[in-house]
């Protein structure tokens, strides 16, 4: 899953970010040592020494750098006069200033052997686990919604005077919003709003006499594949059911919900009654009542929708 690819890519980055911090401390290092102070390079071996060898190997190591900087390849006379015996030290030579000529080629080594390996790692690396990270938020549930919010100009008009319109649109929303009529439902669980599924059935045909059909669910981890199945089977049962759908009140009403009533509406068409039950953050089975001013903002919100057949109404518990 994406979780595991993500983490895998992610250690990968780590490990190279220590890597090339690593070897950055130590060229630093090893060019302090060089600037203030004396260092002395000598090489040794057991088997009899081979200096025609010993030039070509480090002549080949030298390769990626010979052409542009020269004095950072070893040449015979220094491999040949830097070689040290334990029994009888350096070999005699003109001059003790060869003992650190084999400095060039250790800093160049260090350099194309042991940082540019990390630095290439770490850059593709680093490419892999942005590539995942974006793939992986793209795919997820409401990514869509989420990044529409964030693009979308938000744009406020408000009027000197409230028009005879929407005075209308408010006292008829009013009688709207004032009960919920009995008779068969689908109930939509959105976002997971009632923690107890089972308690929807109980609670709505003993307060309100609705006899709910199903609990579905729709929103959040869900996935949109869910919400599409969801409408198809609304919109596959008898025309006269009625749709409850649970939301958070505490909640705005975001653009994944309004989208979610829209494609809602579209499957079942008209003549069928769509109620938006806002249910509070405190209560048995997450079914509370909601803060007064909660039911006036998704009123408004959900006004917008121009939905004659829709309703909002705040749970207010059993109903006597």
């Amino acid at each position: 899953g994406w979780p595991g690819r993500i983490l895998k890519w992610a250690a990968i980055v780590s490990a190279q970010m220590f890597g090339v911090a690593f070897n950055l401390g130590a060229l630093a290092a090893a060019l302090y040592l060089v600037t203030f102070s004396d260092l002395a390079f000598s090489w040794s071996t057991t088997l009899d020494p081979d200096m025609d060898r010993g030039h070509r190997i480090t002549s080949l190591l030298s390769a990626p750098w010979s052409g542009w900087l020269p004095e950072a390849v070893p040449s015979r006379e220094l491999i040949e006069s830097t070689l040290y015996y334990r029994q009888t030290g350096v070999p005699p030579g003109p001059s003790p200033g060869r003992w650190g000529g084999w400095w060039p080629f250790l800093v160049a080594s260090m350099a194309v052997y042991g940082l540019m390996p990390r630095v290439l790692l770490l850059g593709l690396g680093w490419w892999r686990f942005s590539c995942l990270l974006r793939a992986a938020m793209s795919g997820a549930a409401g990514a869509g919604g989420v990044v529409d919010r964030l693009t979308t100009e938000a744009i406020s008009t408000q009027a000197m005077q409230a028009e005879e319109g929407a005075g209308d649109a408010l006292e008829a929303r009013q009688r709207l919003d004032a009960a919920v009529p009995a008779g068969r439902y689908w109930a939509v669980n959105w976002s997971g709003a009632a923690v107890d599924p089972a308690r929807v059935r109980r609670e709505f045909e003993r307060s309100w006499g609705c006899a709910v059909v199903e609990v579905l669910a729709a929103g959040g981890a869900s996935g949109t594949a869910a919400d599409a199945a969801t409408i198809k089977r609304i919109a596959d049962s008898p025309r006269g059911d009625g749709v409850l759908v649970l939301v958070k009140a505490w909640e705005p009403p975001m653009l994944e919900v309004l989208d979610f009533l829209g494609e809602l509406r579209k499957g079942v068409g008209s003549g069928r009654r769509l109620v938006v039950v806002l249910l509070g953050l405190e209560g048995a089975g997450g079914m509370g009542s909601p803060e007064a001013g909660d039911g006036e903002h998704w009123r408004r919100r959900l006004g917008t929708l121009d939905d004659r057949e829709l309703a909002v109404v705040a749970w207010e518990g059993e109903r006597h």
